[in-house]
């Protein structure tokens, strides 16, 4: 027992401290000073974002591979396997949750006064976002964790939290509608259902999205119904 322990110390020691070196040389001032993870052009931004962590990768899976081999004979390995999920994805939300805020702000600035355009562009933004964080998870671990789908739904909420209140001040019944159709029909007709697995925090941020457009689009209606109808003075 005390050689398994050790062992397990070992492994945590490792791979935490891999993982800690790519965030720092990740989150190094003069570095992001001269990148911007919203720039979808830029192959050195993803280079910045991925790249550190897709190099670490190659070495630290062969570890974490003896951990998942072994994680259901022995529950030192469950706790650890737990652990060094936890670890990473404190490490992905370290920098990737300031990065997604500042880039989906910046699609604010650039969409001002187009509801529609910055409904489909920040939308997008988080699908391609998703999907990297997916892809970039299993190539270090092989089994699934639920604490991944915590992980997603936090950076989903990033952009429900800054796009929600663009709702509520919406008054035009045309642009209600056409949100509507860009979040259930290229949203979620097109990019979660032929992605289920890697867009689930990703959809049901945007359904909850939807059911807001919905209600303020109800409301809206009634509202001109009552004014411009029912109460229309000639």
């Amino acid at each position: 027992r005390q050689c398994l322990l050790k062992a397990i110390q070992m492994i945590r020691v490792y791979v935490t401290q891999a993982l800690t070196q790519a965030t720092e040389q990740i989150l190094n001032p003069k570095v992001k000073e001269q990148l911007k993870i919203g720039d979808k052009t830029s192959e050195a931004a993803f280079a910045l974002y991925y790249g550190k962590f897709q190099a670490s990768s190659a070495r630290i899976k062969n570890v974490i591979k003896l951990v998942e081999d072994r994680y259901e004979k022995n529950s030192e390995y469950e706790n650890l396997l737990s652990e060094l999920h936890q670890f990473y994805l404190s490490q992905r939300a370290l920098i990737m949750s300031s990065g997604v805020e500042s880039a989906i702000k910046d699609l604010c600035v650039k969409h001002k006064g187009d509801h529609c355009a910055l409904f489909r562009a920040s939308c997008t933004f988080l699908v391609h976002i998703c999907q990297d964080e997916h892809r970039l998870f299993y190539q270090f671990f092989a089994i699934q964790s639920d604490q991944l789908m915590s992980y997603m739904e936090g950076l989903c909420t990033i952009l429900y939290d800054t796009i929600r209140p663009f709702i509520i001040h919406i008054n035009h019944l045309e642009t209600l509608a056409e949100i509507c159709s860009i979040l259930r029909v290229e949203m979620l007709d097109e990019h979660v259902a032929n992605n289920a697995e890697a867009l689930d925090a990703f959809g049901r941020t945007i359904q909850q999205m939807l059911e807001d457009v919905q209600e303020r689009l109800v409301f809206r209606a009634h509202l001109y119904l009552q004014t411009d109808i029912l109460n229309y003075n000639p």
